[in-house]
């Protein structure tokens, strides 16, 4: 024998030993039951306590694998059991085998665990999809809400601008009529006392401040 046949060999035994120790690993976690790895049987016999159930789509593939024992396959087989197991494959009791015949039962038994976890998953992802979309649409509300404050608020900063500016052009107005209503008292001020002298002398002396306006003043009685 050459040394790559040994190696080969070698090889194998010890993949067939690590499929073995993961099947009756998870036998113990799934059901409890102690099997010893050199115990495991991908067919189990009437006296054994556990069976094999393929996941659904599975069948036709894995089946045929389950018909076989375990030391006649190949490495790459015992590579793929020891990865799916408790995946696309699992043990169940040989109680719940014996309610169809055969080791290999369907999935579709209300008793899977592979459906039943199935079923939460997709009530899970339901779940979580619907919560998305009431996050979205919460999401969508506010920036909705949002949008039309900014709107608001913009339209009231550019009335509050218009007012400013009105405000500005009715206190420059106020400024200027209170500038003119300021010169209007000034002149008053000048022209009032020269009315209420021109009043004194019309009350002391209307017909001479009458004759001065019609005829002029006196002539010079010294003159020529």
């Amino acid at each position: 024998m050459s040394a790559s046949t040994r190696h080969s060999n070698a090889e194998r035994r010890r993949e067939r030993d690590e499929c073995r120790m993961k099947l009756s690993r998870h036998i113990n976690d799934r059901l409890g039951i102690s099997v010893k790895p050199f115990n495991v049987r991908l067919n189990p016999r009437p006296n054994d306590l556990y069976s094999w159930r393929i996941l659904p789509g599975q069948e036709h593939e894995l089946s045929k694998i389950f018909e076989k024992n375990l030391s006649e396959h190949s490495i790459s087989i015992f590579r793929m059991l020891s990865k799916k197991v408790g995946i696309t494959f699992e043990a169940i009791s040989a109680e719940a085998s014996d309610l169809i015949p055969g080791s290999l039962i369907s999935l579709s038994t209300p008793q899977f665990s592979f459906t039943s976890e199935i079923e939460k998953l997709q009530d899970t992802n339901c779940s979580l999809s619907q919560q998305a979309f009431n996050l979205n649409k919460s999401l969508e509300m506010e920036l909705h809400h949002r949008e039309l404050a900014e709107t608001e608020a913009k339209q009231l900063q550019e009335k509050l601008k218009n007012l400013e500016e009105q405000v500005q052009i009715y206190s420059t107005t106020a400024d200027y009529f209170q500038n003119i209503i300021s010169q209007c008292y000034t002149a008053l001020d000048t022209t009032l006392p020269i009315l209420e002298g021109l009043q004194k002398l019309t009350s002391l002396n209307p017909n001479h401040i009458t004759l001065d306006i019609q005829t002029g003043p006196p002539s010079d009685p010294g003159g020529p």
